[in-house]
């Protein structure tokens, strides 16, 4: 996996970083896993119960 970190004017330290993984390899996979983790439903969400947020 790689990866770059840029730098941005006015942003008090923080800087934006993009991880790159080769298409077809396990980093790859988990990254497309981790992309999908915030649509996947949870063992505390159930039937006709909101998520937070």
């Amino acid at each position: 996996m790689s990866y770059e970190a840029y730098e941005a004017a006015r942003t008090e330290g923080h800087r934006p970083i993009v991880h790159q993984a080769e298409p077809g390899g396990p980093d790859h996979d988990v990254m497309i896993l981790l992309g999908h983790a915030d649509h996947a439903p949870t063992a505390a969400v159930t039937a006709g119960s909101r998520r937070p947020g």
